[in-house]
């Protein structure tokens, strides 16, 4: 009986202890902590309710849920599934555009007799690709070669006359020579040339001596009577000749020969009066 009665007290007790005022606490429906005191609010009520305090630390109430962004992985590349390979190597372990990924060195496999590391094998370059003559000779044509510039002289030497022929003399060498020793080759360039010539004409026609182009002449024209190189204007003011000096390259080298196709030039130009003489009759 004794027994019975003594654990009735305990019980009272704890409870007794358990509750009191300043401390206990009540929970509502969405999980919020109230003072004994503080009553549950209807659920349609739209006050938020205050912070409360249990034990003198304050309880939120309403907490914000936080959401744990997925951190990514990198891409995992197999590693190879042997210890070691020939000649060493190694492999990325993960993606190798990844901040997280690593490169992991594989060593050399051993000699399967000694046992010891065999030294990587060395690379052979490819042998570098032999340059033909033909290709020797149009590098020298196109980069070594220094081709003359041509120069100008008109009769009459002050310029031409309305209806008279203008005889054009072109100066500077029209054939140069070329001895380059290159690559393995002694080549030997040949260069000739012929002539363009703009007459600068505001008026040309189609008479022999009147078109405002005279194409690929083979020499260089010559003064007055005898040269073949002329042009007749028929309006006076100022003109500009322009000739063009188009260069062809034959080359042997090797014991092979050929021309190369792809001219170079060289040019020059010179402005003229072209004047017009009125006859005038004198009593």
């Amino acid at each position: 009986m004794r027994r019975i009665v003594l654990f009735s007290v305990l019980i009272c007790g704890i409870a007794a202890g358990a509750v009191r005022a300043d401390a206990a606490v009540n929970v509502d429906g969405h999980g919020r902590t109230l003072r004994a005191d503080e009553s549950i609010p209807s659920s349609d009520s739209d006050s938020p309710l205050p912070p409360p305090q249990l034990a003198g630390r304050p309880v939120l109430a309403n907490r914000p849920k936080l959401h744990k962004r997925k951190r990514s992985t990198p891409r995992r590349v197999t590693a190879p599934p042997a210890p070691c390979t020939e000649g060493g190597g190694g492999y990325w372990d993960g993606d190798p555009h990844q901040p997280l990924s690593e490169f992991v060195a594989v060593p050399d496999c051993p000699d399967p007799v000694t046992g010891t590391r065999r030294p990587p094998s060395p690379t052979v370059p490819a042998p570098a690709a032999v340059p033909t003559a033909a290709e020797v000779a149009a590098q020298i044509w196109f980069w070594e070669t220094l081709l003359p510039d041509p120069s100008l002289a008109t009769s009459p030497p002050d310029g031409g006359i309305t209806g008279l022929d203008l005889y054009l003399s072109i100066g500077g060498r029209q054939q140069v020579t070329f001895d380059v020793p290159a690559l393995g080759y002694d080549v030997h360039i040949e260069a000739t040339s012929v002539y363009d010539v703009d007459w600068g004409d505001p008026r040309p026609d189609s008479s022999p001596h009147g078109q405002a182009v005279t194409e690929d002449h083979p020499n260089q024209g010559g003064p007055y009577p005898t040269g073949d190189l002329r042009h007749q204007y028929i309006e006076r003011g100022e003109v500009t000749i322009t000739v063009t000096q188009k260069w062809t390259a034959q080359w042997t080298a090797g014991g092979e020969s050929g021309t190369i196709e792809d001219r170079l030039v060289t040019s020059a130009s010179r402005t003229i009066p072209v004047q017009e003489i009125q006859a005038v009759i004198t009593g």
